[in-house]
């Protein structure tokens, strides 16, 4: 949940062994994203760069507070994926 996630990052910023533990997720997680824009023909740095900018924008909504309805996230997919991929998918 992201108040659950909230949580996390927040004790990692005060123990090292707990910011340890959430940069290896982190890095897990954009290694996923990362392959997963990859089989939309980015490769190298650019396929990493994309992978990290969607995941901080998902980390971003969360820290921030952001409240919409599961219909109006839906709405806006397209147009956050075409900016976050580069094309409509």
């Amino acid at each position: 949940s992201p108040a659950y996630d909230s949580a996390v990052r927040d004790w990692a910023r005060k123990d090292a062994g707990v910011a340890q533990v959430v940069r290896a997720v982190d890095d897990k997680r954009i290694a996923a994203l990362t392959r997963l824009i990859q089989m939309y023909g980015y490769r190298g740095d650019e396929a990493v760069v994309r992978a990290r900018i969607m995941y901080f924008h998902q980390v971003g909504y969360y820290a921030l507070g952001m409240h919409e309805s599961i219909q109006e996230r839906l709405r806006l997919e397209p147009v956050y994926m075409k900016a976050l991929i580069g094309f409509d998918i």
